[in-house]
């Protein structure tokens, strides 16, 4: 068992997604920008967004999508699921307001849900 954290371009290099020429690369254009090596990563094309995040979530031993979206927004349908005691609900909404980091999040969450049930 690993006691310690692995750092971010390490366990992207783990997952196939960059080289340690990226690795090296990111870090010189961190340095000289002062901007956190996972949006440096992602500003060099090297890796996208949804590949930091995913890596994140892993560094960080949570799913990526726990954390609850914080949003206003106007419900328009509610459909209990579930046992009769259940708190399951489905519920459709009209998003009014999402801040930009939510706004990436459900978008990665969707796009997450969609290919997982693409596998089945």
């Amino acid at each position: 068992m690993r006691t310690t954290r692995l750092k971010l371009g390490e366990m992207l290099k783990e997952a196939g997604l960059v080289s340690d020429e990226q690795i090296d690369a990111a870090l010189k254009e961190q340095k000289r920008r002062k901007k956190p090596i996972g949006d440096t990563f992602v500003d060099l094309g090297f890796v996208t967004e949804k590949d930091i995040a995913e890596t994140l979530a892993i560094q960080l031993e949570v799913p990526f999508d726990s954390m609850p979206i914080f949003a206003t927004g106007e419900v328009m349908w509610i459909k209990k699921v579930g046992e009769e005691n259940s708190k399951m609900f489905e519920v459709g909404v009209v998003f009014k307001g999402v801040s930009q980091i939510d706004q990436k999040r459900l978008k990665m969450y969707i796009e997450n849900e969609i290919k997982e049930r693409r596998k089945t």
